[in-house]
């Protein structure tokens, strides 16, 4: 069975959908769900085959545009990973310092982002 989440929802949006089950001959559950399907953005289509793709057993990431993993072509190893290294540079020279944030970006670890900051820091190569 689906795993079941609950939205809180205005009266108004409540009876609004009441009247759309009722045109439709069909349960709220189902108007709903058809709704939201039938109107996702295509950003939104690309997102949910994106989680769906995580989902799957051993799916290859390089297989699927999610993320930033795209925007940099990935080597093992984020130390040396040139292009990597010069997006943390120009994030963290842009104000960024969350450095879970910026590990999202770049597509690599929290753990593995920080560290490398942090040897970066060290270094002299980002300035506090």
């Amino acid at each position: 069975m689906p795993e079941v989440r609950r939205v809180v929802l205005s009266i108004e949006v409540y009876d609004a959908l009441k009247a759309e089950a009722l045109v439709r001959h069909d349960n709220l559950k189902n108007t709903i769900s058809s709704m939201v399907l039938e109107n996702l953005s295509p950003e939104a289509q690309e997102v949910l085959k994106c989680i769906r793709d995580r989902n799957k057993p051993k799916a290859p990431k390089a297989n699927h545009k999610c993320g930033a993993s795209i925007a940099i072509e990935k080597t093992r190893q984020l130390s040396k990973n040139p292009a990597a290294l010069e997006q943390i540079k120009t994030f963290w020279n842009e104000g960024e310092r969350n450095r879970a944030e910026i590990a999202r970006k770049i597509g690599y670890p929290k753990a593995t982002t920080s560290a490398v900051i942090s040897k970066m820091v060290k270094a002299g190569e980002l300035k506090i």
